[in-house]
């Protein structure tokens, strides 16, 4: 079987998994059911995808091992998740559920991009701006304070030094942006340069305590996804550290696994790590393992610090966007007046 390198976006995943559910749910056998997601399918990955498996299923290979070839597409949690489903003979329950973990985690992700969205936009249009008064303006303006052998003031002068050398060195500036937009996206795919930022971002009061939150959501949402459809707990928590991003929590749920292997309860082993679970989550754990709800109370508190994160994200881009305002305000209003000024100047000097 080929492996496909791309990944399967997240619409089209829940997509796939939604009508798998729906026609397992009716009765439809497995076969006739993807075949349908195959005809229903505009994404060329997914038909692929989909045409894989259905060779693989009829050859004999249950759903797990059929799409367990696409792990850039079905991570470990999922293929777990679904492997339990098909020994119990409760897959479309179990794919129900997993469309509903998509669906949070893409809500999630949205957030946080959509947070990302009016700053990046915004830093956009200055730079667009800038280039224009740099490109265009500028240069225009200096031809015209060169003929009236104005005395320009340092602003200005520095501003149309930097436009007229733009203006004779174009593919030099050219090049250059563009070599380091080039090792920006190179340092951005490094490992270091990512765990790097992570750090500074955590060393935040707000953004760290915004990224612990989402680690807090995603490993709680995993957690009783996981138990739910009946993997073992020291699997479920071996799968779950898997799926959040900073290392301290993924080590203190490592930790935790441990201390259940070795006889401990799941309240005092989350006790022992209060700098990474706040002391609501080992209670809601606790009361979930003495009453037998722990999945349920997962899901409850995974929904509970999903909407934190949510309401922490707006209330960053509402503080956010006054700033960015007053920093783009005071470099175009800059800008403006450095040329606006001795424009000023000439006209008063030909009034006098």
């Amino acid at each position: 079987m080929l492996f496909f390198k791309k990944t399967l976006p997240p619409t089209e995943k829940l997509t796939m998994v939604e009508s798998l559910s729906t026609m397992l749910s009716s009765g439809i056998p497995i076969l006739e059911a993807l075949e349908s997601v195959k005809e229903d399918s505009t994404n060329p990955l997914a038909q692929k995808i989909v045409s894989s498996v259905i060779e693989d299923v009829t050859a004999g290979k249950n759903l797990t091992e059929a799409l367990g070839q696409f792990e850039e597409s079905f991570d470990k949690v999922f293929l777990s998740v679904l492997r339990s489903g098909e020994a119990s003979g409760k897959l479309d329950q179990v794919l129900k559920e997993l469309a509903q973990n998509t669906r949070s985690e893409m809500e999630l992700r949205d957030t946080v991009r959509s947070a990302m969205f009016y700053p990046s936009l915004v830093m956009g249009l200055l730079f667009v701006v800038l280039a224009i008064m740099l490109f265009f303006v500028l240069p225009r303006v200096a031809i015209v304070f060169n003929r009236m052998q104005m005395d320009l003031p340092l602003p200005t002068k520095i501003l149309i030094s930097i436009s007229l050398f733009i203006a004779k060195n174009t593919p030099l500036v050219a090049g250059s942006l563009a070599a380091i937009l080039i090792l920006i996206i190179w340092l951005m795919s490094l490992k270091s340069t990512r765990k790097a930022l992570l750090q500074i971002a955590l060393s935040s009061p707000v953004l760290g305590r915004i990224l612990k939150e989402i680690d807090l959501t995603k490993f709680s949402r995993t957690l009783s996804l996981l138990l739910n459809s009946g993997v073992p707990i020291i699997s479920s928590f071996e799968l779950a550290a898997d799926v959040v991003f900073q290392d301290k929590t993924k080590s203190d749920l490592l930790g935790i696994k441990n201390k259940i292997s070795s006889g401990k309860t799941l309240a005092e082993a989350f006790k022992s790590y209060p700098k990474t679970f706040p002391s609501l989550v080992a209670r809601i754990i606790s009361t979930g393992e003495r009453s037998g709800t722990l999945d349920k109370n997962l899901l409850t508190l995974s929904e509970f610090y999903q909407n934190k994160v949510n309401n922490q994200v707006k209330n960053l881009s509402t503080l956010i966007e006054p700033i960015l305002l007053i920093i783009i305000g005071v470099i175009v209003g800059g800008v403006i007046i450095s040329i606006i000024a001795p424009i000023y100047q000439l006209i008063g000097q030909i009034s006098g």
